[in-house]
C-alpha cells in the first residue's frame, strides 16, 4: 500500500471533523504517512529492515546528510505527537476549546508529516544524494542495532 492516503485521509479529517477525534485521528494518520514512507526509503535505498519505530527515525538523524538528518528529527516530533493521540485519554493538546486553533496547530504538524515524504522522494530521486546518504544510514543502523 501506499502510504500518501494516509496524509489525505488526515487533511479530510481536520476540515471535515474539527472535533478531537478528527483531530487525533488526523495527527496518527500522519504520522504513519512519514514513518512508512521512511521505512520503505530505509529498506529500498540501504537495505534497511526493521519495524521499530525508534530505529526508523534514528537511522535518518546523526548522519551527516542534512535533509536525513531533519527527517529523524521529524519523525521523532511527530512519533511523540501521534503517541500523545493515540494513548492520552486526557488532558492531549488536541482536545482544547479552540477547534479553529488546534486545526492549525495539527495542519503544521501534517505539513511536517508532507516535508519528511517530499525530502525522501527528492533524496531517492538523486542517485548523487542517495549514494552519499546510504553509507551514513547503515552505519546509523548497525550503531542502533550494536552490531
Amino acid at each position: 500500500m501506499d502510504p500518501a492516503p494516509f496524509l489525505n485521509l488526515a487533511d479530510a479529517l481536520v476540515r471535515q471533523y474539527p472535533i478531537p477525534a478528527g483531530f487525533r485521528t488526523a495527527v496518527s494518520r500522519a504520522y504513519y504517512a512519514a514513518h512508512l514512507t521512511a521505512r520503505e526509503f530505509l529498506f529500498r535505498s540501504a537495505g534497511v529492515v526493521t519495524r521499530d519505530h525508534g530505529i526508523v527515525w534514528g537511522c535518518l538523524h546523526d548522519t551527516g546528510h542534512a535533509g536525513l538528518d531533519e527527517v529523524g528529527r521529524v519523525l521523532k516530533h511527530l512519533h511523540g505527537f501521534r503517541v500523545e493521540a493515540d494513548d492520552k485519554l486526557a488532558g492531549c493538546s488536541f482536545d482544547g476549546p479552540n477547534p479553529t486553533e488546534i486545526a492549525a496547530a495539527v495542519q503544521g504538524l501534517l505539513d511536517a508529516a508532507r516535508n519528511v515524504i517530499a525530502t525522501l522522494a527528492a533524496v531517492r530521486a538523486d542517485a548523487g544524494r542517495l549514494a552519499r546518504a546510504v553509507p551514513a544510514v547503515r552505519g546509523r543502523h548497525k550503531t542502533l542495532e550494536g552490531t
